[in-house]
């Protein structure tokens, strides 16, 4: 199948960010660790899509060999936390930090331009903050 597309140089780049972009591979690296008392799972790996906290957009995350865009997952797995001095009943809770990615919109069927690649910020888990089940977003700008 042609594509023909007004912008000629982007026809050749859609083919190549369809396969790379959607198709990539990676070698996610586990490990579980316990700091300051809790539980954690530790993932680094490269997303493939998300939605944005700037818009909430759904959006794909640019992955190809010339861009990777590795980041490390860092997991609470709950639980009470003696470490934790938190009054009353102090338990792990899952913390956030915002991590900024190049994406392109998710849309299904389209074409892609050079301007539709943005940067957009993504809510990344990032271990455990003591706290009686509220979950935490840490910016780090």
């Amino acid at each position: 199948m042609t594509v023909i597309s007004p912008h000629l140089d982007m026809a050749d780049k859609r083919t190549e960010i369809d396969l790379e972009v959607l198709n990539f591979e990676f070698r996610p690296q586990i490990q579980r660790v316990i700091v300051d008392g809790c539980g954690v799972h530790v993932n680094v790996t490269k997303p493939q899509e998300g939605i944005s906290t700037d818009d909430e957009g759904h959006y794909l995350i640019v992955n190809i060999p010339s861009l990777q865009q590795p980041i490390q997952f860092v997991e609470c797995l709950g639980g009470k936390s003696k470490s934790c001095e938190v009054e009353g009943d102090s338990t792990c809770q899952q913390a956030y930090r915002e991590e900024p990615f190049l994406t392109l919109p998710a849309d299904v069927d389209r074409y892609y331009e050079a301007r539709d690649f943005k940067i957009k910020k993504f809510r990344i888990p990032n271990g455990c903050q003591c706290g009686e089940g509220v979950d935490l977003v840490v910016s780090l700008d």
